[in-house]
């Protein structure tokens, strides 16, 4: 074993030293002078081994990569951006066989560092915000043309298109590198099926420009004059630009305030009217598609890189992606009920000990709709039927309404049977959530049924919800199913 070691760390080695011997031959053959300095950059995720090269005239940046077409790409696309005008790098030589490059060194740092080193209260002031706004117009420069394509996509690089079957792909690299291993048990059709569901939401159509694939804060350096240059888009190809202002705006580690975000989606939105024919409805549709895609793909990384490949940096951001899709909104994500399931079930596992106890489900729906599944793997819980009780959504003022406004609560509270009712409910749940805590389990559900999901339940989830976070040091999970709402309420 000990000998088996030693030759892999030898392989390693050389892999390496072959790699830096290539970008200095390289080197020297263009400029005809020896390099004076060699620092290997950290490549992060990729298998490509970046090298910044010191010499008379300044540094430049050194590739190798072993995919020949993945190069080709790069190079092919580089040169398409600098005709647009964008701030990329530009090739300075390639080796005769496309193995390794030289390309401009564009310094600067990149905007995640950028952004993390500016104290909290003064990172998105009026500065930042022009910059953000910049950004969102750079990206569209790449996506669309305002004449016709001016990317061959035959020339991308692994296929010309995001098309279902490359959606496939993104999906199969969270089940295979994210959820195989970690050992989850899952039920592969079900799953499937939900995946297909996806990819026909996400795939490419007529009227998309060019996806960049990963544009995200790390991909984008800032110099000292607020100038952004961009790298790292060898793996673009045709397809909705969604993608990639998903890319940026919900990379977790970031975390841009709402209202920013908000902001540069609508500015988004106002700029690619000119190119596309997309309604805003189509728009906000799909854009809760590519959330769901773009994450599901990030965390499949973060599965490779650091389940696998043991890389803390990525090992640490798993947790917080899961429970933002947890804590999402996301019309897409509420209607893939067992990817839902799924997703709960693995933020639990990752929920740092710290932020582990008990957890209460608290729910409303609609019977003529089902009953809510369970989605804790542990089948147990609560079904209080509220439909005894009167309905404020037979009256023409209560219709559009739901339990949450004002004018419904007031007319359930009339009612002489509503606080009987509630305080039933609170006697059996109250001594099963002590015997819980009591016994150290993680997981009770608590749902409301109504006819329509919308009036009664709604107000009695909130209302239960409420009662238990006041009594009780439990985190809360609150669904109002028909109505595609879901909050977390941690504890006290």
């Amino acid at each position: 074993m000990q000998k088996y070691i030693k030759t892999l760390i030898f392989y390693i080695f050389a892999v390496i030293m072959i790699g830096k011997d290539r970008i200095i031959k390289l080197y020297e053959d263009t400029f005809g002078r020896k390099v004076d300095c060699v620092e290997k950059i950290n490549s992060g995720g990729s298998s490509r081994k970046y090298y910044r090269l010191y010499g008379q005239n300044g540094s430049v940046i050194g590739t190798v990569g072993n995919s020949i077409l993945e190069n080709k790409a790069f190079i092919y696309l580089t040169g398409k951006f600098i005709e647009r005008g964008l701030n990329t790098p530009s090739i300075i030589n390639v080796s005769h066989d496309s193995v390794a490059y030289l390309q401009e060194d564009l310094k600067g740092i990149s905007l995640f560092e950028y952004l993390t080193e500016i104290p909290d209260e003064k990172r998105y002031g009026e500065e930042n915000r022009r910059l953000l706004h910049r950004i969102i117009d750079d990206l569209i420069t790449f996506q669309y043309s305002d004449k016709h394509s001016y990317i061959d996509f035959e020339k991308c690089y692994p296929v010309a298109e995001m098309d279902e079957m490359a959606i496939m792909w993104d999906l199969n690299y969270f089940k295979y590198c994210f959820l195989k291993a970690i050992g989850l048990e899952i039920e592969e059709p079900k799953l499937e099926k939900e995946f297909r569901n996806i990819a026909s939401h996400c795939k490419a159509k007529d009227d998309d420009g060019f996806m960049c694939r990963d544009f995200q804060s790390r991909n984008i350096l800032i110099d000292n004059d607020l100038i952004p240059s961009y790298i790292d888009f060898q793996g673009g190809r045709k397809g909705n630009g969604l993608y990639d202002l998903v890319s940026f705006l919900w990379q977790s580690r970031i975390g841009y305030p709402e209202t920013l975000k908000n902001e540069l989606v609508s500015h988004y939105y106002e700029r690619i009217k000119e190119f596309t024919n997309c309604t805003r409805e189509r728009f906000d549709n799909d854009l809760q598609y590519f959330l769901l895609l773009r994450s599901l793909q990030t965390l499949g990384a973060y599965g490779l890189r650091g389940i696998t490949e043991r890389k803390e940096l990525f090992k640490r951001s798993i947790y917080k992606t899961l429970l933002s899709l947890v804590q999402s909104p996301s019309v897409a994500l509420h209607k893939m009920t067992y990817l839902r399931e799924i997703i709960c079930r693995c933020e639990e596992m990752f929920r740092p000990s710290e932020e582990k106890g008990l957890t209460v489900t608290v729910g409303s729906f609609a019977y003529k709709s089902g009953f809510p599944e369970d989605t804790s793997g542990n089948g147990g819980g609560f079904i209080f039927d509220c439909r005894a009780l009167h309905n404020p959504g037979r009256y023409a003022e209560y219709k559009q309404l739901t339990g949450r406004d004002i004018q419904v609560k007031e007319f359930i509270e009339k009612e002489s049977t509503t606080e009987p009712f509630l305080n039933n409910i609170y006697g059996l749940i109250d001594n099963s959530v002590e015997e819980y805590l009591r016994r150290g389990f993680t997981s009770l559900s608590v749902w409301t049924g109504c006819t329509g999901g919308r009036h009664r339940s709604v107000y009695f989830a909130d209302k239960i919800a409420d009662h238990l976070h006041g009594k009780f040091d439990v985190r809360i999970k609150l669904i109002h199913r028909e109505q595609g709402i879901e909050e977390i309420i941690e504890n006290k």
